[in-house]
């Protein structure tokens, strides 16, 4: 995979590695994001605030466990990494994102 966005390169390596990397981080569904640029624009109390928006934390090893937990076909997971499954349920977050301006703001 020579180019594409930043995020499907990561999901391509992820899933053609022997092993997923231990690490992961938090994450947004991009509606989110939209949603609170519309609300910034229309919020008084948001004028010239920065907010942070996120929805969870995950691991890369949880996202190896949900494809395998899926409907995936077995030609597609035994092509895929397997790592250790459940052991991204109890990793370290070395980020932890606080949300509570945001939350304050829209609820």
């Amino acid at each position: 995979m020579r180019a594409g966005s930043a995020s499907a390169v990561s999901s391509f390596r992820l899933l053609t590695r022997t092993s997923p990397p231990r690490r992961g981080g938090d994450w947004v569904d991009v509606r989110d994001v939209a949603t609170v640029h519309v609300n910034a624009i229309v919020t008084e109390a948001a004028g010239g605030e920065h907010f942070i928006v996120a929805s969870g934390p995950y691991t890369n090893q949880g996202i190896i466990d949900a494809v395998h937990d899926g409907t995936a076909s077995d030609a597609v997971l035994a092509a895929l990494p397997k790592g250790t499954p459940g052991a991204g349920n109890n990793a370290v977050r070395p980020v932890l994102l606080d949300t509570t301006k945001a939350r304050a703001v829209w609820g």
